[in-house]
C-alpha cells in the first residue's frame, strides 16, 4: 500500500474501504484517522458519526462496503490521485441502547471518488465523493 504507483492507489483504495467498514463495525475511529488526511471532510464526517454511534451506545450491524471495480487514470503521480470505483453498500442496522432501531437504504452501484495525497511515504485519504447510481 505504500507504493507511489497506480497499482498501489488501487489497493489503498481497497483497503480504505475496508478500514472504513471495520470503523463500522467495532465502532473505532484510530485506523480511519490514520489513514485520512487531516483536510478530509468525508473522514471527519465518519468519525464524528461513528463516535456519536459508539458514545450513544448505538450498534451497527451491516452498512459494509463492497467495492466493485476501480478505475485509475493513466497519468503521472506527483503529490496525488482521484481513483474512481463503483461501489456497493449494504443497508445498516442500528439499534440504540434503548432497544430502538432503524434501517438506512442500500447503495447499489454507486460512484465514488476517492482522493489521495502521496505524503513522507504513503497514501493519505484527502477526501471522497459518492454519487449514487
Amino acid at each position: 500500500m505504500a507504493e507511489k504507483t497506480a497499482k498501489g492507489a488501487e489497493e489503498f483504495v481497497r483497503y480504505f474501504w475496508a478500514v472504513q467498514n471495520y470503523a463500522y463495525a467495532t465502532l473505532d475511529v484510530e485506523i480511519l484517522n490514520k489513514v485520512s488526511d487531516h483536510s478530509c471532510s468525508f473522514c471527519k464526517a465518519t468519525a464524528r458519526n461513528i463516535s456519536s454511534l459508539r458514545d450513544t451506545g448505538t450498534d451497527v450491524s451491516g452498512s459494509r462496503v463492497h467495492v466493485l471495480s476501480i478505475s485509475i487514470p493513466p497519468a503521472e503521480i506527483e503529490t496525488g490521485i482521484i481513483v474512481g470505483a463503483v461501489i456497493n453498500q449494504e443497508s445498516a442496522k442500528l439499534t440504540r441502547a434503548d432497544g430502538t432501531t432503524s434501517t438506512s437504504a442500500p447503495l447499489s452501484k454507486a460512484q465514488s471518488f476517492v482522493s489521495l495525497n502521496w505524503e513522507r511515504g504513503r497514501w493519505l485519504v484527502a477526501d471522497v465523493a459518492i454519487e449514487e447510481g
